[in-house]
């Protein structure tokens, strides 16, 4: 038996040492003054697409330095570093406090990063150094616009994209361009610009001379040196610089912090808007705002929130810039003192979604009715099978079009890492939609912080139950919501018998996979050159239901350790579970065909293992859904799944293996369900069979699972979206 261990390298970043006391890993010493330097500027949330370039760049230039201006240092620590580079913040290369908070405020992240090239290049030069290499891996070769793009997004996204750039051949021709003429560009897909003495004296000219004023792109940069009559490049620059992108390392189990500079100290987001309003009032020659990161940043919001000097009449700044910005606001109301303009601040549901919640005009008092949209409740970034669920949720919300909030809970037995990005809106919408089952909203009800949310607005249960006895300790639940949906008929077949509420079955979605893996087999433990079953589940899940000993003992009997075939079962929880993990153990311990990977997963390695799968196998005896069947027929892989319960909502005799079954009960000690409870008790015989018929038939194998990408394609977010949206109309009127 194999198993999986040890992780790859990722560097990550975390919040300011005042919140978490995560000690910054050691830097490389500052370079010698002679010493050529290549010079990177990024947040930290962006250093692990650096390392790949400035590993391939020391392993060409060993004599060569690096250096890296980190724009959000101060706000931000960096836990892994790479070994040869040299971390410095704004302030070391004499940028002070206020002058940085004020950038950081006018600029968003990439602006930010091209507002202080200049000053680290500059630094750099002034050491000594004869030559400096920058590089801008965006590819920005035009002056940036102001526009409405929020390059601040405070998820665990990285605006920039999932590529790294490594370079592959030495760039010394650039530095000796760079010392004998000032000034040399690279030519190719990425800017690669070199400075030498020469262009020190140019620097502050090119770089512009208002900090609210946008800050030239790398490329532009080397242009405005080269009008100084500097930079003739020699011949042999005049090709192209050889680069490639590769996938950068996928974040640690720990979620990637947020941009650094992306909201105030009151929490504020800093949206273009709010740069922008801050940006307009610099420009007509104001006084700055007092600063966003001072104390609790109170004195910001304020200032925003203060009457404009331009129209006065109680319309703030925040107010009469999206007036001026937002399409269509300045064609509706004429006049930015119009006093429905106030109200359509609001209520507008476009800028609910988008701005920051704390700077929307305050209501009268017989205007203070929850708002138009959704709060989803829930465990959102929860790496188990209802956490998974909520976030699905969010995404057929989003594509309704409603204004969404959420409130992520996060119970202590589980794991809590996974992606998900918050729309940052306080919960004072018009629905609550409560992702938990029943014994999660006796847990709401009876914590009185949430007694305001679920007072005075309809809430909705979305439910999940596996077998067909629900118990009679739970039924209660049902007076603590106004109607119940489900994902599946299967549960709503269960549930609606037992109350005089609503119990309707809601759409999915299913977001389309990418069947290219960015890890290989080998990264993941995995055997090569092998036709590889899989089935994945969680040990808290009910591991009777779940019946992983079922898939052992099915694909046992179908194959011998040398068929050219291999299983992989993934879990998660084993640890908390050590009688049942031993017993997987043991079903496996003379068969090394069979790979046990318990353990969590990062989101490219779970998406690369069932990438790797040539079938996924589920011989359940009940699901509520079935997820992991749903994510495989999502990447056309072909499944065998017992014929029964939640996963029939999305399959058929066409799409899946459908494994015969007899209802059983489900007995004692197999909590929370009843005993008395019945569920599935699938024919092993005929599993094993529909194993080997998959390896035996490809045709028949690449039919199924063709079919099953197309049938599960058909539940888009644009279908769940209408279907809420059309609940949500009858809900709030």
């Amino acid at each position: 038996m194999r198993r999986r261990t040890g992780r790859r390298y990722a560097p990550r970043a975390v919040p300011s040492p005042a919140a978490h006391p995560t000690p910054p890993a050691p830097t490389a010493p500052a370079p010698a003054p002679t010493d050529r330097v290549l010079a990177a500027v990024f947040p930290a949330r962006q250093a692990g697409k650096a390392w790949p370039l400035v590993e391939t760049f020391t392993r060409l230039h060993p004599e060569a330095a690096v250096v890296a201006l980190v724009t959000d240092l101060a706000r931000a620590v960096l836990t892994d570093v790479h070994p040869r580079c040299h971390v410095v913040g704004p302030g070391e290369v004499g940028v002070g406090r206020d002058a940085l908070h004020l950038l950081a405020l006018v600029h968003d992240e990439d602006g930010l990063v091209a507002a202080l090239r200049p000053r680290l290049l500059a630094w750099l030069l002034d050491r000594g150094h004869p030559s400096v290499l920058c590089f801008d891996t965006a590819d920005t070769n035009t002056e940036r616009a102001d526009t409405d793009t929020d390059a601040d997004t405070d998820g665990d996204t990285d605006g920039a994209g999932r590529t790294a750039v490594e370079v592959v051949e030495p760039l010394t021709a650039l530095f000796e361009g760079a010392e004998a003429h000032g000034v040399a560009i690279g030519p190719g897909p990425v800017v690669a610009v070199a400075l030498g003495p020469m262009a020190r004296p140019h620097l502050e000219l090119a770089a512009g001379p208002r900090p609210f004023a946008p800050a030239p792109s790398l490329a532009r940069l080397a242009e405005r040196v080269q009008q100084r009559g500097l930079g003739s490049p020699p011949p042999d620059l005049t090709g192209p610089i050889r680069w490639r992108r590769t996938p950068a390392d996928d974040p640690s189990p720990t979620p990637t912090p947020p941009y650094g500079w992306a909201r105030t100290a009151a929490s504020v987001r800093l949206t273009p808007s709010v740069r922008r309003l801050v940006r307009r009032a610099l420009a007509r020659g104001g006084s700055p705002p007092p600063d966003p990161w001072h104390g609790d940043g109170g004195a910001f919001t304020a200032w925003v929130q203060e009457e404009t000097p331009e129209v006065g009449q109680d319309v703030s700044r925040f107010v009469h810039e999206t007036w001026r910005s937002w399409p269509g606001a300045a064609e509706a109301f004429a006049d930015p003192a119009d006093p429905r303009l106030r109200r359509w601040a609001r209520f507008d549901a476009r800028l609910l979604a988008a701005e920051p919640p704390q700077l929307l005009p305050a209501l009268a008092d017989d205007e203070r009715a929850p708002l138009p949209g959704v709060n989803l409740v829930g465990y959102l970034r929860g790496d188990f099978g209802v956490g998974e669920a909520g976030r699905m949720v969010s995404r057929a919300v989003a594509a309704s079009g409603l204004p969404l909030s959420t409130v992520t809970i996060r119970p202590g037995v589980q794991r809590h890492d996974a992606a998900f990005l918050d729309p940052g809106l306080d919960p004072a919408f018009a629905l609550n939609l409560l992702a938990v089952n029943p014994h999660g909203v006796f847990d709401l009800v009876a914590d009185q912080a949430y007694a305001p949310l679920l007072a005075s607005r309809p809430n909705v249960g979305m439910w999940y139950w596996e077998v067909d006895r629900f118990p009679a300790e739970l039924a209660a639940a049902f007076d603590l919501v106004d109607e119940v949906w489900c994902a599946s008929a299967y549960v709503a077949a269960v549930l609606a018998p037992l109350t005089d509420k609503p119990v309707r079955q809601h759409p999915l979605v299913v977001t389309p996979g990418d069947p290219r893996p960015r890890l290989r087999r080998a990264d993941l433990g995995l055997p090569e050159d092998t036709f590889l079953f899989g089935f994945a589940f969680d040990h808290l899940s009910v591991f009777e239901r779940k019946n992983p000993l079922g898939v052992v003992a099915a694909y046992r009997e179908a194959f011998g350790p040398h068929d050219g075939t291999a299983l992989v079962l993934k879990s998660i929880n084993g640890a908390q579970f050590p009688g049942d993990a031993a017993r997987v153990e043991e079903a496996v311990a003379d068969r090394p065909d069979i790979v046990v990977i318990d353990r969590h997963l990062t989101g490219v390695e779970m998406r690369a293992l069932m990438a790797h799968l040539d079938a996924f196998v589920s011989l359940h005896r009940s699901e509520g859904l079935g997820l992991g069947l749903l994510d495989a027929m999502a990447l056309g892989k072909p499944v065998v799944a017992t014929a029964h319960s939640g996963n029939m909502s999305f399959m058929d005799e066409t799409t899946a293996a459908l494994v015969p079954f007899r209802l059983v009960e489900v007995g004692p000690g197999r909590d929370p369900y009843p005993a008395d409870a019945r569920w599935a008790e699938p024919d092993l015989d005929a599993a094993a069979a529909a194993l080997r018929q998959l390896v035996a038939e490809p045709a028949r194998r690449r039919a199924l699972g063709q079919r099953a990408r197309r049938s599960v394609a058909a539940h888009t977010p644009e279908r769940a979206g209408a279907w809420f949206a059309a609940r949500y109309a009858e809900l709030v009127p």
